[in-house]
């Protein structure tokens, strides 16, 4: 091997060496459709640009979701705990889990509801049966609820309290249902949400009392 043959092997041998020392990055291809590519953190892998930073890791080393920008809500949606999803606010404390993280059924402050029933004065109001409630409100409503009370009474009130960390918004209406085959005979309801009267039912069209035949619901509405 002469001389110039020599040098020739071994600069290309010392210029593998420092290539493989300081490494070599392939650069990213031409996408298809217009595309462009761009590198992930560890100069290696390529993705789309369009991937960067749209709440999916597509970079191996997860370097495409990083440092991005907190995106904002629109108008009637809130951020979960994330902070990049964003779900309506109406659906926050209701019940169910929308954040992919739960976040949005975490410390929802519980509200107790007290139902007053005021049996009507005779023999036939009174029930041996079971007796439920749920409340409905602007955003949702609560879970029905037995009353752990003696409905078997006459011309006496009967309250049912319960707590419910679900948000239903601004009150609009209480559902009673009797349970069984006796039915009830109510002179008053009245509902109050965390200590404050919020509605008052009483009979109509000069009834004298609200009657609650077997295993019906009934709906009262603040609005009528």
């Amino acid at each position: 091997m002469n001389m110039s043959l020599k040098i020739i092997v071994v600069t290309a041998l010392m210029l593998l060496a420092v290539s493989a020392v300081l490494g070599t990055e392939p650069e990213c291809e031409a996408g298809y459709y217009g595309k462009e590519y761009v590198k992930c953190a560890d100069q290696v892998e390529c993705i789309y640009v369009q991937y960067v930073c749209d709440g999916d890791l597509d970079c191996e080393d997860g370097s495409d979701e990083e440092n991005c920008p907190v995106p904002e809500c629109e108008a009637g949606y809130v951020k979960c705990a994330d902070q990049v999803q964003c779900i309506y606010e109406r659906y926050v404390c209701d019940g169910m889990a929308d954040c992919d993280d739960m976040s949005d059924e975490e410390n929802c402050k519980a509200v107790q509801y007290k139902i007053t029933y005021s049996i009507f004065n005779h023999r036939w109001a009174r029930s041996r049966d079971p007796q439920f409630v749920y409340i409905r409100g602007s955003n949702g409503e609560t879970a029905e609820h037995p009353c752990d009370a003696d409905f078997n009474v006459i011309n006496q009130d009967v309250v049912c309290v319960f707590e419910s960390d679900i948000d239903i918004g601004d009150y609009e209406c209480a559902f009673l249902r009797t349970g069984g085959s006796d039915g009830l005979d109510l002179k008053k309801v009245s509902v109050q949400i965390d200590g404050i009267e919020t509605h008052t039912i009483v009979p109509q069209w000069r009834a004298n009392y609200i009657g609650l035949d077997d295993g019906e619901t009934k709906k009262f509405c603040k609005s009528g």
